[in-house]
């Protein structure tokens, strides 16, 4: 069994990680089939002889005993439990990439579009209450800050158009403002990476991507945007890398 791409990826993470992607596979919410039995007695079977897998006892006879003590070898059916346990831990990886932070973002706003879309007002106020006070204490104020910060503007924006009348304010100069400060962000970020690759490799069409930079920094840093610490380094970035002053 050396050198299979479950063992590969399996192998790829540390033992807390795999740690949690067996409490990932126990989880009421997906233990609820014979099939997935079998895959978390795979990954049980596997998990002592991580992260090499090299083990003596790790063939395909042994292995397949193991899940299957009352049945003849057949190296079909063992795949096929190899294939779910593959599949169910690329299932996990957004999971296991997802920071703390974010985690946190993303449970309350997935309460705020469920309030949101239920129109249950009193409940939503709230969690965009919890959202703002974190985002306050949100340290470092990186691109996934503003990334975030551009969805809760979002959903307020959504919940007030459910209530639309000609005199509402719908929370659309707010979420404009906060897509562009994520979206300048991305943009400078990545124009700098060229300039800084194009120091070694010339890469086509990069003067397009400056000029076009170049034309929308004086319409996009007029206003509160050039206030952002992070645009504002980058933008120093931007210039140095041009091989300005």
């Amino acid at each position: 069994m050396h050198g299979s791409k479950l063992f590969e990826v399996l192998g790829a993470f540390d033992p807390k990680e795999l740690r949690r992607l067996h409490a990932f596979l126990i989880s009421p919410f997906f233990a609820q089939s014979r099939s997935n039995e079998l895959v978390v007695r795979l990954l049980e079977w596997l998990l002592p002889h991580a992260p090499d897998f090299r083990s003596p006892l790790l063939t395909k006879a042994t292995t397949f005993a193991n899940l299957f003590p009352e049945k003849d070898y057949h190296p079909g059916q063992l795949e096929k439990v190899m294939t779910s346990l593959l599949k169910e831990t690329y299932r996990f990886l957004p999971f296991h990439q997802e920071s703390q932070e974010q985690s946190k973002i993303s449970l309350l706003l997935a309460q705020a579009h469920f309030f949101q879309q239920r129109g249950m007002e009193k409940y939503f106020t709230k969690t965009i209450n919890q959202l703002h006070r974190h985002q306050e204490q949100r340290r470092p104020r990186d691109i996934d800050f503003y990334y975030d910060q551009y969805q809760i503007d979002a959903v307020i924006s959504e919940f007030a158009s459910m209530y639309n009348t000609r005199n509402s304010e719908l929370h659309i100069p707010e979420t404009l403002r906060s897509f562009d400060n994520y979206y300048l962000l991305h943009r400078l970020e990545y124009t700098c990476k060229l300039l800084s690759q194009n120091q070694h490799f010339v890469s086509p069409n990069i003067q397009d991507n400056i000029d076009q930079l170049e034309e929308m920094l004086p319409r996009m840093t007029r206003n509160a945007i050039a206030e952002i610490p992070l645009i504002r380094a980058y933008i120093t970035a931007f210039d140095l890398l041009r091989g300005k002053e």
